[in-house]
């Protein structure tokens, strides 16, 4: 990655941090503006909803279940796999109006306080199994 960087001629622009603490990583979130991690494919998203808990608007993959946290165009952006030039568009579109950028980071905010604390999840899951095992 670093030697496409160089050819590209975006290495001044673009940091490889490697492997973060979890209060360097809390730091360099606090330090983003959007979140882009234009995956394949997501089973659920969670990287996207902890970028949501610092306001980082999301670029995501539209494959997979981060549509079940990032709503297209309000709290980030949907991409398709493989889709490059669609992931520029996003962070253009934001990069180039700032008060678009601050209402989604503000939705972004409000989407990762409205979702379920992990304990809330797991104690649904478990109510749910247990349930089923019941026969119920």
């Amino acid at each position: 990655m670093r030697a496409l960087a160089g050819e590209l001629g975006v290495a001044d622009r673009v940091s490889f941090r490697g492997k973060l603490s979890t209060a360097d990583l809390a730091s360099t979130l606090r330090a983003s503006h959007v979140l882009a991690v234009p995956s394949a494919y997501e089973g659920f998203g969670t990287a996207y909803l902890e970028g949501m808990g610092f306001g980082l608007p999301a670029v995501a993959s539209s494959a997979g279940g981060a549509g079940s946290v990032v709503d297209d165009g309000e709290t980030g952006f949907l991409v398709d796999p493989g889709d490059v030039t669609g992931v520029y568009r996003a962070l253009d579109a934001l990069a180039g109006d700032r008060d678009r950028l601050a209402t989604m980071a503000t939705a972004s905010l409000a989407r990762f306080d409205a979702h379920p604390e992990w304990a809330d999840t797991v104690a649904g899951v478990r109510a749910l199994l247990a349930e089923v095992a019941d026969g119920g």
